[in-house]
């Protein structure tokens, strides 16, 4: 017993100097740098998966402090729902969000539904994954452009794959009040890509059900027959044209809640990326939109930088901050889902999802991904939004890797944005691809 309990001690001992360490440079604001020589700072850190690159020196994590608060990097009626939310809305058996007070379906939420998270709270996984979920709505109609760059060990970069998507979305932000609903779609989303020729018009829309039992509608555009087709819900463990990446890696996960199971593991403080210290501006167009500018920070990667030694799909300038987490297990209800336990570590203030860690259905790892977030903020402070930047999967079994380009100079993010909802139905899909 005695043993026991010094054992417990010097654990508690070894934790409390790894986070005191880890939050001195953070108040600090001093710079520091954990590499393969001292790979052990980070051990508690960060999820296995990046422990285990910087240990074999194929990533470096350049410790900074952030210039902003993210938690308030929000649109004022998302910062309003943090306390207007609270206790207005709750779970059901299904697994959907409803009024507390009346048991029905929430048909018109405001931010994030759940501003307080109970981690003693059964259900409080799943509204940690709801509020996941407005993370994006929040924002309004979204459009941009991004890169997937196909990045092997061997040879550093492959091919880029120039992508455009349009998300309009029917909760979450105050214009839903004006968009006309009849078929209680949550949201509606395409995707398209737009190089190199091989695969220019392909895409894909899907129209995300309020519902909890009714299942996404995809449809997908082939250029080679230039017609569109209806595909399957299962689908959505799928690679990503050809990439590292299946439909619902998408901003961590990107599919419906309820077709996991899901479980809080812990909350816990974490080493995460962000795209700098300090925000990236955005600016007001003619369309009355908040977009970003050419003036981003751009993201070098390690087939870039010369003299690096690491992987060549590592990031090598972000900075890697202090934020509370949670720590999440999901596992998918559909016994013929490509990927067994995944691994979620979301920030427990904005919910933006930072790390993913996958295993195959025998158990065994499989690959990795995470995700570098940046704030944008106005020239006049009117608006402060944040989102995400920059990413990769890592495939660590065939030693390839898929990177994300969002937030840099040759892409443009619009926040607000006005969209032609036609361009969400079956004939205006088929002529936006063309």
């Amino acid at each position: 017993m005695i043993r026991k309990k010094e054992l417990a001690f010097h654990i508690t001992v070894f934790c409390l100097v790894v986070l005191r360490t880890v939050s001195g440079w953070a108040e600090a604001g001093v710079d520091k740098i954990i590499d393969k020589t001292n790979w052990e700072q980070a051990e508690g850190l960060v999820p296995h998966t990046i422990l285990n690159w910087v240990k074999a020196g194929k990533l470096t994590l350049h410790l900074g402090k952030l210039n902003y608060d993210p938690a308030i990097y929000l649109p004022q009626h998302a910062l309003d729902a943090l306390k207007g939310n609270i206790g207005k809305y709750d779970i059901d058996e299904k697994g959907w969000v409803v009024e507390a007070a009346t048991g029905k379906p929430a048909m018109q939420v405001m931010g994030f539904p759940f501003p307080e998270i109970d981690v003693n709270d059964p259900t409080a996984a799943e509204k940690i994954m709801h509020n996941k979920m407005y993370t994006w709505y929040i924002y309004g109609d979204i459009h941009f452009s991004y890169q997937l760059l196909w990045i092997a060990a061997s040879v550093g970069l492959e091919r880029t794959v120039d992508m455009k998507a349009q998300q309009t979305n029917l909760l979450g932000w105050p214009g839903i009040k004006e968009l006309k609903n009849p078929d209680k779609v949550e949201k509606r989303i395409i995707g398209i890509a737009t190089s190199p020729v091989d695969l220019k018009g392909t895409a894909i829309m899907t129209w995300r059900y309020m519902s909890p039992n009714k299942q996404d509608s995809t449809f997908g555009y082939i250029p080679a027959i230039r017609r569109v087709r209806q595909m399957s819900p299962a689908n959505r463990s799928d690679a990503i044209v050809g990439s590292d990446m299946c439909v619902d890696d998408s901003n961590g996960y990107d599919g419906k809640v309820q077709a996991f199971e899901w479980k809080l593991l812990r909350k816990q403080e974490a080493i995460v990326p962000y795209l700098d210290e300090n925000p990236q501006p955005i600016e007001r167009n003619e369309k009355g939109e908040w977009c970003s500018t050419t003036r981003q920070k751009y993201v070098v990667y390690g087939f870039e930088k010369e003299g690096w030694q690491g992987a060549p799909w590592a990031p090598t300038n972000y900075v890697w901050v202090k934020r509370p987490t949670y720590v999440i297990e999901m596992r998918s209800k559909d016994k013929y889902y490509n990927y067994g336990t995944q691994y979620l570590w979301i920030d427990a203030e904005t919910y933006a999802s930072h790390y993913k860690v996958i295993h195959d259905r025998a158990g065994d790892y499989w690959k990795g991904s995470f995700a570098a977030l940046t704030g944008y903020e106005s020239t006049g402070k009117e608006l402060r939004v944040q989102g995400l930047a920059h990413g990769a999967m890592v495939d660590d079994r065939n030693d390839h890797a898929t990177g994300t380009e969002l937030a840099s100079p040759r892409n443009i993010v619009n926040f607000f944005g006005e969209l032609n909802q036609r361009d969400f139905t079956l004939a205006g899909f088929q002529k936006f691809c063309q």
